[in-house]
């Protein structure tokens, strides 16, 4: 069985075999939550939001250095 699914999703067995275990899991800490979702916890939505803004910083810096790498290679 796990073979035709692998076939028919062009994937390999063992990803067929880890899915099935991750939504095992998942299911098992739904039911023991419920259906609800975890809030996230003041800490963590700070946390979220520092990250989010370095990331931001980041994509900003690799745009800056993108531009002048460019430019220094149509001058060259």
């Amino acid at each position: 069985m796990v073979k035709e699914i692998a076939g028919k999703h062009q994937v390999h067995p063992n990803q067929v075999i880890t899915s099935r275990r991750q939504v095992v899991e998942g299911m098992a800490d739904v039911s023991a939550r419920g259906c609800r979702p975890e809030r996230p916890t003041r800490v963590k939505v700070k946390e979220m939001h520092a990250k989010t803004g370095r990331l931001a910083v980041n994509k900003d810096l690799l745009a800056q250095g993108l531009k002048r790498s460019a430019r220094q290679g149509n001058a060259q």
